[in-house]
């Protein structure tokens, strides 16, 4: 797992070196940004401490590398031992009507891959009978996701700081797997969504699916 994390971002600070090299001529004089990503302290599904890093060039481009440490943010999250790591590569285009500094408008294309386990209590089943028996276990739950979005965003300059919102659609590859069941042949029933998520977040499957993409960055330029 570490070895893979490792790859990862030698791939990531690559892509940024390229992008380097095509910013000769750009006229940005503050053409790094730091921020974080509230949005996921508040993710119900999967919670995280997320930070990133853009680099403005060409003049109408920006490459964004983010990481996000996946882990429980309230002590009453509904998953136990909740943890792993989250990346994301997104490439920006600012329309050519918003040359303003200030007030700018993009489209983007990203790509995120998503790895964490954790403990769930999860409802089973013997057989597929609808009148046999159900019973709770705790399992553990592997889970990864890789997604790729469109999106249309606004960045709003004050002074050093941007505000950043953006918007979209895609798909995700969503693979979810169980271990440490009591007896590995049991059915898994489905209990539905609840006000939590957490049935949808944990359900087993191996599923290619629709994504919505929703983003709010606070960003330091420099």
């Amino acid at each position: 797992m570490l070895n893979n994390n490792y790859k990862l971002f030698l791939l990531f600070l690559f892509i940024l070196q390229a992008d380097f090299a095509l910013a000769q001529n750009k006229p940005d004089t503050h053409p790094n940004q730091i921020f974080v990503s509230p949005i996921r302290l508040i993710d119900p599904i999967n919670p995280g401490i997320q930070i990133g890093y853009q680099r403005n060039y060409a003049e109408k481009w920006a490459t964004v590398v983010e990481v996000a440490r996946m882990t429980q943010i309230t002590p009453d999250f509904y998953y136990a031992d909740y943890k792993g790591w989250r990346y994301q590569l997104e490439q920006k285009y600012f329309l050519p009507n918003t040359d303003d500094l200030k007030f700018r408008t993009y489209v983007a294309v990203d790509l995120a891959y998503l790895n964490v386990n954790f403990n769930h209590n999860e409802t089973f089943a013997a057989d597929t009978g609808r009148n046999t028996p159900t019973y709770s276990e705790k399992v553990h739950v592997l889970k990864t996701r890789l997604a790729g979005n469109a999106k249309y965003g606004m960045q709003i300059a004050l002074k050093r700081f941007v505000f950043d919102f953006a918007a979209g659609v895609g798909g995700v590859y969503r693979k979810v797997k169980y271990t440490g069941m009591s007896n590995p042949n049991a059915v898994y029933r489905y209990t539905g969504i609840d006000m939590n998520f957490d049935s949808e977040g944990s359900k087993p499957g191996d599923d290619l699916l629709p994504n919505v993409a929703l983003d709010v960055r606070i960003m330091y330029t420099f």
